[in-house]
Parts: C-alpha cells; structure tokens; sequence
C-alpha cells in the first residue's frame, strides 16, 4: 500500500535505479496525480469488498437482501466515488487519512450486518491500517489503531448488536493485532525509506567521481596529445595502456610499441644491441627507475638517439615510459 503525503506525492516517488518490480511500481505512482494516487492505494480493498459481493451472491444470498449490509456496501462505494472526485492535490497534506478512517467504519458495518458468518471480514482492516502506517508520521500509527477501535465499537452500537463472548474478545484483540501491523509497517517503511535514501546518495556520490573522472581523463588526453614527448603505458605484464600521438605518429617509435615488433634498439655505443630484458617495456614492466638513458633505434642510415625514462603513472596497476 502507498500513502499521499506532503503535496500528495507517495513515500518512494523518487526515480526508481533498477528494474525491480519495486521501481516499476514507485515508476506507476510517481507519475499519478494526488488524485490517482489516493484511488489506487483504495484499490485493493474496493477489490475485495467486489469479490465478497460476489461470493456473498454464491454462497449466502439472503445476505445481500438484508438492508444493513447493502447499506454498507453503499458505503463502500460512496468512499470510492470521494477518493475519485476529491481534488485532494488542492487540500492540505494529510486530509486525505480520513478515506482509511473512514473504511475501518465501513468495513465494520460490513462485519456486523453480515453476521458471524462474516466475522472474517475483520481481516480487511489491514488495507486501511497499512495505509496509514507506511511513512514517516508516527502519528497516523495511533489513527491506524483508533480506526481499528472504532471498527469494532462504533457499528455494534450503532446496529445494536448484543454483546457476545466473541465480540468482546474481537474488541479486545482485534484492535492489539492490527496495532502491531501497523506498528511493523511503519518500521518496515521508515527502513526501506532510509535505505533508498542512502543508496541515492551513493548513486549520487558515484555519479559525481564518475564525472571527475571523465573530466581528469579529457584533461590527461588533452595534455597528451599536446605534448611533443612519446609517452607509452604499460601494464605490470609489459602489456600497452595507453600511446599518446607523439609516440604513434613516429614510425619509429610506432614499431616499437607493436606485440611482435623487429625493431633493433642500440646501446648508447650504437652497435650493441639492446638486450631483451632491457628494453625500455620490460624494464618498465618490472618497474625499473631509468631517467634520460639514450637508446638508438631506426637504420643504419638514418639512426635516430631517443632520451628514454622510467615514471610512476599508477602505482600497482600501469607504468609509463616517456621517449623523446
């Protein structure tokens, strides 16, 4: 059951984050008017009250021709009728609890002019007290229990009933019983709102790091592809992150960065090659400090001298190496 409060929005009207079949139902009443929400949170019990009518056709039909019951079942509908023609948007929050109120008297009306028969019908006050249990006013906890109350004394009097064993003991209990719904309710619903509270402030949380974070990544290959320096990451398996323009854009350096590259790197002697585990992305990888070491690279003809060094780029994870 939901409750209109406030402005007549619903506790939970925020935008569902998943595709649970609480969001779906939270994404329905959000997009309802106070009016509409006020109608479909009557709707299950107008629902039962259909199919005990029904039932009462099947299985007890001079029921349905005792003036007390059909009178409350006019009742029924006339609560129906209000919670659909009541612009309840325009009155002040909180009017709308006496629809539940009032179904409590109702429903037992229903009770006592259908006879012990019809006893079970005390049942339906759980619509009612959840209603106005669920949400945050702990006031409407303690309407919940007078509504239960009301519904065992005021239509016994009013109808005449004499005082039975079974009665006194539903005015006693009944009204404890749905004095702990309503109680369990409310927490339960004071929970779940406090959760969602705290899960939308962690989306939100993540939803703002997640934009710093573009932001710094848009700075970064911004800067990289400003800068004149081939810049290559590796991970801790010699494995490439990340190669800025610079260092794809000279096909020497290019080669270099390749999986199955054939370039030859020269020692600083420019004849002696470097060894495997030298290389500037195995040394890297290991995570070797190397600063301004020159390596030769490019034809015998047109060798090149390339200042190479070892950076911290994100301890544990990538590693840089910048050649110029």
């Amino acid at each position: 059951m939901h409750q209109t409060q406030g402005n007549g929005s619903t506790p939970g009207q925020e935008p569902p984050n998943d595709g649970l079949l609480a969001g779906r139902i939270d994404a329905l009443f959000g997009g309802l008017d106070a009016r509409g929400r006020v109608v479909l949170s009557h709707l299950p019990l107008t629902v039962t009250v259909v199919l005990i009518v029904a039932a009462a056709a099947l299985f007890s039909p001079e029921t349905l021709v005792d003036e007390r019951f059909r009178l409350a079942l006019l009742g029924h509908s006339a609560i129906f009728v209000a919670c659909a023609a009541i612009p309840w948007g325009r009155l002040p929050a909180g009017v709308f609890t006496v629809i539940p109120v009032l179904d409590c008297l109702a429903i037992g009306f229903t009770r006592e002019a259908g006879g012990p028969s019809f006893n079970i019908l005390s049942l339906m006050l759980v619509f009612p007290v959840i209603w106005l249990s669920v949400g945050r006013q702990r006031s409407r906890v303690l309407l919940a229990v007078l509504g239960a109350v009301l519904s065992t004394v005021i239509p016994a009097a009013a109808l005449g009933s004499v005082p039975t064993q079974g009665s006194m003991i539903r005015t006693v209990f009944l009204p404890l019983v749905m004095a702990a719904i309503a109680v369990s309710a409310h927490i339960v619903s004071g929970t779940l709102h406090r959760q969602r509270k705290a899960l939308l402030r962690k989306d939100q949380a993540l939803a703002e790091t997640l934009a710093e974070s573009v932001d710094r990544q848009r700075l970064l290959d911004a800067v990289l592809a400003a800068v004149g320096v081939g810049v290559w990451v590796v991970d801790k398996d010699g494995n490439n992150v990340l190669i800025n323009r610079a260092m794809r854009d000279d096909p020497t350096l290019a080669r270099l960065t390749e999986a199955e590259s054939t370039t030859t790197l020269l020692l600083s002697d420019r004849a002696t090659p470097v060894p495997s585990g030298g290389l500037p992305a195995a040394r890297v990888a290991r995570g070797d400090m190397f600063t301004d070491e020159l390596i030769w690279a490019g034809d015998e003809k047109d060798q090149r001298a390339f200042p190479s060094a070892r950076t911290p780029f994100a301890p544990g994870t990538e590693r840089a190496a910048a050649v110029s």
